[in-house]
């Protein structure tokens, strides 16, 4: 039991965090997120309001952008009192009751990439929308079946159908309310999104008219189109480069997949903008032969060949194209209007010869425009280790026609070369290996590990977008394999006799699927390349016996190993590359975990009982989260610095509200780590500690969010949620035995300073890195700006005050 300044023992971290709440019904709250948005917000690249589009009847913008909302006036209001009601693209009208009552309205929608980035075609992208509720519901009947609904639409294109995404709930009597839900972006370059607010029984719509009140508003955007800017590429996959030989894109290396990359964007011959590079990217010399405009008319996108088992392209074997083609959106001012489109896959086992083979033919009809995908598997037949394939695609009368044969005046044709497996290679090599000492496209800093004999183990001492294992270091099984067995707890290989070619990992590493510094949080892919033994004839085949590759990881040199996923591999095939992927999570050190070997499916980051298995470790640096981590989401209120309380703060009332990276750290540490604008607290009651930031205590994050999502109001559950950094280390203090407490206290008044405990906690140190603390709590009557305070250290004793050290 502390006041709200005891300061314990000599490592003792407080911060404060003033916010806002609703003293009564705000009409139309005006808080942070709205009002900032004419600016960019922070890492958003370019936030713009819409404006009314009188062809489509909606708010539009009409600009790409990260962040599309949906202006001030446009859609506020419901029914007669909206402007340009019912700013629907198909007149979904909103439907009210009498004047006497104070009805469901939406007055705010926005639209804006997760990644605050330009909205992309296969982005996420976050719709988020204000609400205004009744607050008296007295004039209506109110049966056990109906709910407050805030329904949430899209559709790629104007005149596609509504694509529902899911619903959200509000309760009786709350006045405001801040929703947010995520979608994916699929193709189209104009998009619409659409939020339905009503009362009554749960029923799912575009334009829910059984309801007796609700309004309906939509917000239109634009879109970079897949078409011409699409992810095309994954990590460890080859891209292709022009070859002025073939003169057309060509993976140099053999390799699990081939990719075009943007290589064949656009086609030949077209009006204005969007030529295509190298045109006309095929092997023969046959040509595009296009009027038409990119963006609007048949063209081929991208090609990838990849093997359907994830294994390297190899005779025998059954691969699959994977094509993007942009369909046409209008041909009814063509000289024929009603025709097909056509798409003909071909196929050269020897891309010198270009003996070109049939594959399939496919059709469609046009009009609807937008990226479309077609696959077809084929076997790789024997030829040459350098094969192509071709598509060509347009607009025709016929589907019976040659390799080059031109179908009217939109015709587009691109080929893909790439190399295949004839036969064992011990050791591919490939591009993805041998481009890794430089930075992959897209990455920020990729480094090869070094061996590091206090663990015994390569390892990535700096921090980079990607870590891999050396071309030596892991390279083998058994004695064969440099500082074998490469593992940091002594797990061996076991391998079987010298006249067999045992299960082998050459290749591991581990990326951020961001390409950006790996840190906590962030999505890695594991990616390893195993050697398998083509000849089996010496071992036994039970058939519960199988290839199998395991992946672990663990965020420390001390805690257990976790599980991820396991892959599986076919016998006779000589070698393989495979990935998996999994979040990081709090750690400063992290050590990754590849087992290849044969025997039945058994569990375990030591598979003893298998007889033949490679075992390797990797261990890389991640940016801790103690002192960069995600703290805020979209829409969320951000505090900033407040000279007159000394402390963060939210000015403006919000769903909640985030003191972001201004209490990182403790003041008074030792070194880097220093609190900005320290103590940061509003009665001056200072941090005391002789710590190191990312070693001893220290509070990294203050959040106070609302229980159900709406603004902060007095008399509503809200909740504090706290980051803090454990101490690693208490072995050398004068009371190594200890606990850690954390204390929660709350000002329902700021200016008062007057605090009041809400609840204390105890834990025990040693184990450092991140931990969450969480606390729910009623918000009081006071004052309309408010406080929380978190005072967190090393201490004998549990009976405190707001400022006891």
């Amino acid at each position: 039991y502390m006041g709200p300044c005891d300061r314990m023992d000599k490592y003792f971290d407080v911060d404060d965090l003033v916010f806002e709440v609703n003293h009564g019904a705000i009409p139309v709250p005006s808080f942070q997120y709205i009002a900032t948005l004419d600016s960019p917000l922070p890492n958003h690249s370019k936030s713009i309001a819409a404006t009314y589009d009188s062809e489509y009847t909606v708010p539009r913008c009409f600009e790409h952008a990260s962040l599309c909302h949906g202006g001030f006036v446009l859609i506020r209001g419901v029914g007669d009192e909206e402007e340009n009601s019912p700013n629907t693209i198909d007149s979904c009208a909103d439907r009210t009751g009498s004047s006497s009552q104070k009805f469901e309205s939406i007055f705010f929608m926005s639209v804006q990439s997760v990644t605050k980035e330009i909205m992309t075609v296969g982005d996420w992208v976050s719709i988020t929308t204000a609400v205004i509720s009744p607050t008296d519901t007295s004039l209506r009947p109110m049966p056990a079946d109906h709910q407050f609904i805030i329904h949430f639409y899209y559709k790629s294109d104007v005149v596609s159908s509504w694509k529902y995404i899911t619903s959200r709930f509000r309760q009786p009597g709350l006045d405001s309310g801040l929703f947010s839900v995520k979608y994916m972006l699929p193709a189209g370059s104009v998009h619409v999104v659409r939020v339905i607010y009503g009362y009554g029984p749960f029923i799912v719509g575009p334009c829910v008219r059984s309801w007796e009140y609700y309004d309906v508003d939509d917000l239109m955007f634009a879109v970079v189109d897949s078409s011409l800017t699409f992810p095309l590429v994954v990590e460890g996959e080859l891209l292709a480069v022009y070859d002025s030989e073939f003169t057309a894109p060509r993976c140099i290396d053999v390799g699990p997949s081939c990719d075009s990359s943007l290589l064949i964007v656009g086609v030949g011959g077209t009006v204005g903008e969007g030529t295509e590079s190298n045109a006309p990217n095929t092997i023969d010399g046959c040509e595009d032969y296009s009027i038409g405009k990119r963006g609007h008319d048949e063209s081929i996108q991208s090609m990838k060949v990849a093997s359907v088992d994830g294994a390297f392209l190899s005779v025998g074997e059954k691969a699959r194209i994977e094509a993007y083609v942009f369909k046409a959106k209008d041909t009814s001012s063509r000289s024929n209007p009603n025709e097909k489109e056509y798409a003909h896959f071909w196929y050269a086992p020897d891309a010198k010869s270009k003996d070109w083979s049939h594959l399939r033919s496919t059709s469609f009809d046009p009009g609807s425009g937008g990226l479309m995908r077609l696959n077809l598997n084929f076997t790789l037949q024997p030829g040459d280790s350098t094969q192509a394939v071709r598509l060509t695609y347009g607009y025709a009368e016929s589907r019976y026609m040659g390799p080059c044969d031109r179908m009217d005046k939109y015709f587009d044709v691109d080929d893909l070369v790439f190399e295949v497996n004839h036969g064992a290679i011990p050791v591919p090599s490939f591009q993805y290996i041998a481009t890794l000492d430089s930075p992959l496209p897209n990455h920020s800093k990729s480094i090869a590990a070094t061996y590091d004999s206090e663990y015994t183990v390569p390892r990535c001492f700096e921090h980079a977008s990607l870590c891999h294992g050396g071309f030596v270091l892991i390279r083998g099984v058994g004695d064969e394999e440099e500082n074998s067995p490469n593992t940091i707890d002594s797990c061996a290989d076991r391998t079987g006799s010298s006249s067999q070619k045992f299960e082998s990992i050459f290749f591991m590493s581990v990326q951020s699927v961001t390409k950006e510094i790996m840190t906590v949080g962030d999505w890695v892919s594991i990616t390893t390349a195993v050697i398998s033994p083509t000849d089996t004839s010496l071992r036994p085949m039970p058939a519960d016996h199988q290839f199998i590759i395991h992946f672990y990881y663990k965020s420390d040199v001390v805690s257990s190993w976790k599980y991820i996923t396991s892959r599986f591999r076919q016998p006779g095939l000589d070698s393989g590359l495979f990935s998996v992927k999994y979040m990081l999570p709090a750690g400063s050190v992290h050590v990754v975990r590849v087992i290849y070997g044969y025997g039945p499916f058994i569990v375990g980051p030591c598979v003893r009982s298998w007889e033949y298995y490679d075992v390797d470790d990797l261990m890389f640096a991640v940016v801790d989260s103690s002192l960069t981590f995600p703290l805020v989401v979209e829409g969320e209120l951000l505090a900033v610095y407040d000279s007159e309380f000394t402390a963060p703060r939210c000015i403006d009332v919000g769903p909640s509200c985030d003191s972001s990276l201004l209490i990182v750290g403790v003041g008074g540490t030792v070194g880097e780590g220093t609190e900005s604008n320290a103590p940061n607290t509003i009665d001056g009651c200072e941090d005391y500690s002789i710590g190191k930031r990312g070693h001893d205590e220290s509070i990294q994050s203050m959040k106070v969010a609302s229980v159900d999502g709406a603004f902060l109001s007095v008399g509503e559950k809200a909740r504090i949620e706290a980051y803090v950094f454990k101490a690693k280390d208490t072995s050398s203090r004068s009371n190594p035995n200890e606990k850690e407490y954390a204390h929660f206290w709350y000002a329902p008044d700021a200016k008062s300073k007057d605090w009041s405990h809400l609840r204390s906690t105890s834990f025990d140190p040693g184990s450092g890195g991140l931990m969450r603390l969480n606390l729910n709590f009623t918000l009081q009557p006071g004052d309309s700006t408010q406080a929380v305070r978190l005072t967190y250290g090393y201490a004998e004793s549990r009976y405190m005050g707001p400022c006891d050290r």
